[in-house]
């Protein structure tokens, strides 16, 4: 997609380990790094003034509006967000020039988007966590607390986003096979070193 350079996609669910993984293969290989979630608010003010109403909406939600909608229509709003953001990344993911291959991380980076993008199944791979690590993992998160404390109920509030992102697990996994993409899943057995095999297998890095 980037004029002379060959870019990878590492996309799947919230926490699970595709910034880790990403890191070290962009520090093992050479490739140069993409991370979606540090372009995400700048991607969400250009869609603004764009006159984007979805993405106007995201922006100016407080956490008790979000946590107003069940967990199901949670995970289709984030959904129908990826997909506004998307071309945004892609613009720019063709824009970086010749070089060293690229490695784009992120959970906007959906099977479904990447197929539509012509990505081969050899430069695209998803990580899934378990449940139970994902939840591990996403109270370690500063900025979950912080919002959190926003909230009238945190702990409920912090259950449907667990279902939310079980949902969204759900759904990715569930484009992966349909688009023919390799699903890998992450939990607290597997060290950060055996995913990063497994990734670098997959990708057929090797």
């Amino acid at each position: 997609m980037a004029d002379g350079s060959e870019i990878y996609f590492i996309g799947g669910a919230p926490c699970g380990g595709k910034s880790t993984a990403a890191r070290a293969i962009c520090a093992r290989h050479g490739f140069r790094a993409f991370e979606l979630d540090k372009n995400l608010e700048r991607y969400t003010h250009l869609g603004m003034l764009e006159g984007n109403a979805l993405l106007r909406a995201a922006a100016i939600a407080a956490p008790q509006d979000i946590d107003a909608l069940p967990p199901c229509q949670q995970c289709k709003q984030e959904l129908e967000i990826y997909h506004q953001l998307f071309p945004y990344a892609l613009r720019e993911l063709r824009a970086m020039g010749p070089g060293a291959p690229i490695l784009a991380e992120g959970a906007g980076f959906l099977p479904e988007l990447m197929r539509r993008a012509g990505v081969d199944s050899r430069h695209y791979i998803c990580l899934i966590p378990e449940p139970a690590f994902q939840r591990a993992r996403y109270r370690e998160r500063p900025w979950v607390a912080q919002l959190l404390a926003q909230t009238p109920d945190p702990e409920q509030t912090f259950n449907r986003w667990m279902a939310r992102n079980a949902l969204l697990s759900r759904e990715i996994r569930a484009q992966a096979q349909k688009q023919g993409y390799t699903c890998l899943t992450t939990n607290g057995a597997s060290t950060p070193e055996d995913t990063l095999r497994q990734a670098e297998a997959a990708l057929k890095l090797l």
